[in-house]
């Protein structure tokens, strides 16, 4: 054994490191064997490196070695972290496994929500059938709307319309701040209007209910309060086109606050101007039937 081999068989934990960052499956592997030559701690620690340069650099090949290989435990893999990397080989390797594909993350976000790999991918219509056909939940019981969102909501903030109709039809269950979110998306920089006139025009939601729970005595939920109007000026776009359709609608600018403020304040001139429409008579409101 050479002095290179010797200090390299030193520290197999940033072998393993070091071979994730330059994509090199051969000095993961070694250091992987080295670690478990030389103890269980060891071995953890070089596993544990290893699913986390893995996914980070986003190499398909060394994730699934250590998956079908190597063995990490598969408490090292979670919902969010299969997002990332949309492999169905590997997907199909982890389920082999026993990984459970209703499985929520600890936490993820702001909030601390807890997610499945269908919430995260619910927009990507071959993944979300890859995920049906293979046992994964539209509804798995949890009630806590704000740490575990419904799929639907999550959908109309993410998905498409179709996509948003196969999980209700699938019997997923509604959440609270559908149309908020989806107001939101649709002041976005990437605006899909679609969602909010299927959730309002074919669903009928109401466009002045309220945003609010429990958890918004908090401080700490990151939350807005308020009716979908108000959403329109959290989204980093303009808002305009869907600021009139809410009016149109029926929306209060003056419910809970007034929304022309919160447009001034937001720097929204765009929606300023049509606000100020509202006020002058001049957006008709399209009463139901």
């Amino acid at each position: 054994m050479d002095e290179a081999e010797r200090r390299r068989r030193s520290n197999p934990v940033g072998l393993v490191g070091n071979g994730c960052a330059r994509h090199c499956l051969e000095d993961v592997r070694r250091g992987i064997n080295w670690a478990a030559e030389t103890s269980p701690r060891i071995h953890a620690q070089a596993l544990d490196r290893g699913i986390r340069g893995a996914f980070r650099e986003q190499d398909e090949e060394i994730l699934i070695y250590l998956v079908t290989e190597a063995n990490v435990p598969l408490e090292e893999i979670d919902p969010y972290q299969l997002s990332t990397i949309s492999s169905l080989p590997l997907w199909e390797a982890v389920l082999k496994r026993g990984w459970d594909i209703n499985q929520r993350t600890k936490s993820h976000g702001g909030l601390g929500q807890r997610l499945r790999l269908l919430d995260f991918v619910c927009y990507d219509s071959d993944l979300v059938h890859w995920l049906l056909d293979r046992g994964a939940t539209v509804d798995d019981g949890e009630k806590d709307t704000v740490k575990c969102p419904p799929l639907l909501q999550t959908a109309a903030e993410r998905a498409t319309v179709p996509l948003y109709k196969l999980f209700q039809e699938l019997g997923a269950p509604h959440g609270p701040r559908e149309l908020h979110l989806a107001v939101k998306r649709a002041s976005g920089p990437y605006p899909y209007m679609e969602m909010v006139r299927y959730l309002v025009d074919e669903l009928g939601l109401d466009v002045n209910q309220l945003d609010g729970d429990e958890y918004f005595g908090c401080s700490d939920t990151g939350m807005f309060f308020g009716p979908p109007l108000y959403w329109a000026m959290e989204g980093s776009g303009g808002g305009e086109e869907v600021v009139r359709f809410l009016l149109e609608r029926g929306a209060d600018p003056y419910l809970n606050g007034d929304a022309m403020e919160k447009a001034e304040s937001r720097g929204k001139q765009g929606v300023v101007a049509i606000l100020q429409e509202w006020k002058d008579g001049k957006i008709a409101v399209q009463r139901k039937d």
